[in-house]
């Protein structure tokens, strides 16, 4: 494969994990944060339906073969082709569910036009790199190929140093493989192995299946506690924010672009089709676009009213409704992806209410490769403030009790009346009566696991940890950081998803800026560590022919 399509599928996968606010590094940390339960509970969901890939064909082979061919040999350990299409059908699986979460009902669509990757058609039949001839199914094996070498290589550093199964693991591999052969018999297969043989094709057996559940159990254990073993100082953390220090605030500003289109005076003659503009209509339209720019930046607007208003003093734009100025809040800096815009955000000395204008260029190669820039638009902006993330991270837990009934739209939008939002608040009342008659956070955890409809924190107590800025919607945020928030206060807070009690634990004692330059050093030194794990690992590559190389993701479509 060519360095830019696999440079392509990489963006192409970080994007199906996007999050509100978090910088890359914190996705990645997020990532590398895994236990052996919520593992365990991802196989079986891949295992059990869902979004898991749509398997294609029938299974009628004996196995044999694959039990017997050696597809990987990493150390000691050689995989034979049934044991790798383990890590193969659950990649397929974790790469296609991702793409859902991001794109929905337009996964197809994304994924045909975006990466000429079509669901409806076998793997091994889509070339990604014409030179090579490569294809996606070359490079689904490989990436299972390196999944498995990493998992065992961090099997065996973790056993080299004791952390092997722990009861915990044991037990919820146990259950794993229990629920696995109850959907076996629900769905009618004669056995767990006739069901794991259509899921991961011939030679697949419960035995091999629950090594391969232990392997991983013990591997991703070890991998994240050598992540979370990494520590530094708090000047540490000083001289990477010194050196790096734009990078980890975030910034409120308006804008507001002024495009030479709108400002076009055609002379093309009645019934004249494809007409193109000339040099001095273009300069023209250009021009105007640059005095109405101006006008604006001579009022000198400061927020969004007197913004708004100089732009409806242009007589292009004084009878739209849609001639108004965009409003960003608190967007990281590695986010704002206009360069003069972050360089003049950042400037020395730089406050609120400044204003300035932004020429915007665009540059063309023509047929002897010569390149010409020329001025495509306008921008003026408006600084509205900086914030550079130094707001303590919280501990906080609620108790959810989510909004039921509604009324559904045609665009599967529920609307939710008074009657419907009265029912949630009066249960969430009640429960603060419940909990003032005992006043502790042990109780108020207790209340959580019983009756929070929230299933992402009922089981932990509602618990939420280092809670940053942002992170919550508004209302929640808000009330979380409120700077007379005291340890042990409770309030009731209305969102989109119902009524809730929540009980402020504390602050942590660490900002924002502190947490996410921490994330960015550990997620180097783990990337470093990983990366030399990976590089260290003595293995082959053997016959990867048997794996479903033929795989459709999607047979229905």
């Amino acid at each position: 494969m060519s360095a830019s399509t696999k440079k392509k599928l990489r963006k192409e996968q970080s994007l199906a994990q996007l999050t509100e606010k978090q910088i890359a590094e914190q996705k990645e940390a997020k990532k590398l944060k895994t236990t052996t339960i919520i593992f365990a509970v991802v196989i079986l969901a891949v295992l059990v339906g869902g979004l898991a890939v749509m398997i294609a064909g029938a299974y009628n082979n004996s196995g044999i073969t694959e039990r017997n061919t050696t597809a990987l040999t990493v150390g000691e350990h050689k995989l034979t082709a049934a044991e790798l299409n383990y890590f193969y059908m659950d990649g397929l699986n974790e790469f296609y569910s991702e793409w859902y979460n991001s794109y929905g009902d337009y996964t197809a669509t994304y994924l045909l036009f975006m990466m000429g990757l079509d669901i409806t058609k076998p793997l091994n039949e889509q070339v990604i790199d014409a030179e090579s001839g490569e294809t996606f199914a070359d490079y689904f094996a490989d990436a299972a190929v390196n999944s498995a070498i990493s998992a065992y290589a961090a099997y065996d550093l973790a056993i080299a140093e004791g952390k092997g199964m722990t009861e915990l693991d044991e037990a919820t591999v146990e259950l794993t493989m229990t629920n696995v052969s109850d959907y076996a018999l629900t769905l009618g297969y004669k056995n767990t192995d006739a069901y794991l043989k259509a899921i991961y094709g011939n030679g697949s057996s419960s035995e091999s299946f629950r090594n391969y559940l232990e392997i991983l159990s013990v591997s991703n254990a070890y991998m994240s506690h050598v992540f979370e073993g990494f520590t530094y100082e708090t000047a540490d953390l000083e001289a990477y924010s010194n050196e790096h220090f734009d990078e980890f605030s975030s910034f409120s500003y308006l804008t507001f672009s002024l495009n030479p289109s709108t400002f076009m005076v055609c002379t093309a003659k009645e019934g004249e089709e494809n007409h193109v503009h000339s040099d001095l209509e273009n300069e023209t339209a250009l021009n105007a676009a640059k005095a109405a720019a101006d006008s604006i930046l001579a009022a000198k607007p400061t927020d969004t009213e007197s913004f708004n208003a100089a732009i409806k003093a242009i007589d292009a734009y004084k009878d739209s409704d849609t001639a108004i100025c965009a409003e960003v809040t608190d967007l990281m800096y590695s986010e704002i992806t206009n360069e003069k815009l972050a360089s003049w955000l950042t400037e020395s000395g730089r406050k609120a209410g400044d204003v300035t204008l932004l020429t915007n260029e665009t540059t063309s190669t023509d047929a002897d490769g010569k390149e010409t820039t020329k001025v495509s638009s306008y921008t003026v902006a408006v600084m509205v403030g900086r914030n550079d993330n130094n707001m303590e991270l919280v501990n906080v837990r609620h108790i959810l009790k989510s909004f039921t009934g509604g009324t559904k739209d045609q665009y599967g939008n529920v609307t939710y009346s008074d009657e419907d939002k009265k029912v949630s608040e009066d249960a969430i009342k009640l429960l603060e009566e419940n909990w003032k008659g005992l006043g502790t956070e042990e109780a108020f955890a207790d209340l959580a696991k019983a009756n929070s409809t929230d299933t992402g924190s009922a089981s932990n107590g509602g618990l939420y940890e280092n809670v940053y800025p942002g992170q919550m919607v508004a209302s929640f945020n808000d009330w979380c950081f409120d700077e007379s928030r005291e340890a042990g206060d409770t309030g009731i807070v209305e969102t989109s998803y119902g009524y809730h009690l929540v009980y402020f634990v504390g602050r942590t004692g660490t900002t924002y800026r502190n947490y996410m330059i921490e994330n960015v050093l550990r997620n180097a030194d783990y990337n470093e560590w990983f990366e030399g794990v990976h590089a260290a690992a003595k293995y082959t590559v053997g016959d990867l022919s048997m794996l479903k190389l033929d795989m459709v993701l999607n047979q229905q479509g």
